[in-house]
């Protein structure tokens, strides 16, 4: 079987992208085939090269990168705190005419199966098959409960969720798997162009794709993009999405890091699915070296481990618990560089 899966990037993004990337092939079969695609704007050629060069190790994976600013010429995204480049997944089912079916991840998500399931799915009429957003979904049944003006303004759920005739069929698009000829035939390229750039959507291209898919959504369960994090939102759910939620903490199949490993690694859950990615990478050594001080479990390699900890046991009544959750983190990562990668 062959398994496209599509991802977009910048050079600030690549470190994340390869780790994400990493994930696939740790969970790959040798009996598949994996196809990385790459938009972008603008990378180095350098970064491309150390890409190709960590892919072709693996006989069962290629990789290929895709200048995009062609197909975006003339356009202006309103990326607001984001990038323009997250506009750049919805080229995919236009550009890879090839491929039925385009599996589109993030680069803040981690894969724990073969995602050849994925693959396996079928998607009938729909063009895109997605999870519902957790997060979203549960601040805007809080902000019906309680009433908008009784929430602190960034508690409030985002105006395009309200808009929907379905609150709960917003979808979080960090895992999108694309039916491709349904897509295209269903949304025409200029016409998604121009509404992606008519205005400032508050969640970026989330909130273009979730008006122009509705509808023809397969929703796929919530552990096929477990959201890391967000479980301030979840506790607001309708009863009939939470045992959904807690069936996807228990087992969860992709992980979604909303809540970054690389910004609060003390204090970010499941943070072992995402090292064990992170340490096969070829992007570790500058991961370790970006993640200096922020109390991650790669800190201590210009000072013992020993002194750190005996530091952090004097920092007030937190001070202990960190020191904890970090020597366990310590551990993990030493066992992963030293026997498993």
């Amino acid at each position: 079987m062959t398994c496209p899966c599509v991802f977009i990037t910048n050079e600030a993004y690549v470190p994340y992208l390869g780790i994400v990337m990493q994930s696939i092939i740790n969970n790959a079969s040798a009996d598949n085939t994996y196809i990385f695609y790459v938009f972008y704007r603008d990378l180095q050629a350098e970064t491309i090269d150390r890409f190709k060069n960590h892919i072709q190790k693996f006989p069962n994976c290629s990789i290929e990168f895709i200048d995009a600013s062609s197909y975006i010429q003339g356009k202006k995204f309103h990326a607001g705190g984001w990038v323009t480049e997250v506009y750049l997944k919805q080229l995919a089912p236009y550009v890879l005419t090839g491929h039925d079916k385009l599996l589109y991840l993030d680069s803040d998500v981690i894969v724990n199966i073969d995602v050849a399931q994925f693959f396996e799915m079928d998607l009938g009429n729909h063009v895109v098959a997605a999870g519902r957003d957790i997060k979203v979904i549960g601040l805007f049944y809080a902000a019906q409960k309680w009433f908008k003006k009784l929430l602190p303004k960034t508690r409030q759920p985002e105006g395009t969720i309200v808009e929907m005739n379905n609150p709960d069929e917003y979808i979080n698009t960090g895992v999108l798997l694309f039916n491709a000829p349904a897509f295209r035939s269903a949304i025409k390229f200029d016409e998604l162009m121009d509404l992606s750039s008519s205005r400032e959507w508050p969640g970026v291209d989330q909130d273009v794709l979730n008006l122009v898919c509705a509808g023809k959504v397969l929703f796929l369960p919530n552990k096929y993009n477990l959201q890391i994090h967000c479980w301030s939102g979840a506790v607001h759910l309708p009863e009939r999405f939470r045992a959904e939620h807690a069936e996807a903490k228990e087992n969860p199949l992709l992980l979604h890091f909303s809540h970054k490993p690389w910004d609060f690694a003390y204090n970010t859950w499941f943070f072992p699915y995402f090292w064990a990615a992170a340490v096969r990478s070829p992007y570790f050594n500058e991961l370790r070296r970006q993640m200096r001080g922020r109390g991650c479990l790669c800190d201590f390699a210009d000072e013992p481990l020993g002194k750190r900890l005996k530091h952090l046991m004097k920092e007030g009544k937190k001070g202990p618990r960190l020191a904890f959750t970090i020597l366990l983190k310590c551990s993990f990562c030493t066992f992963h560089r030293k026997f498993l990668s």
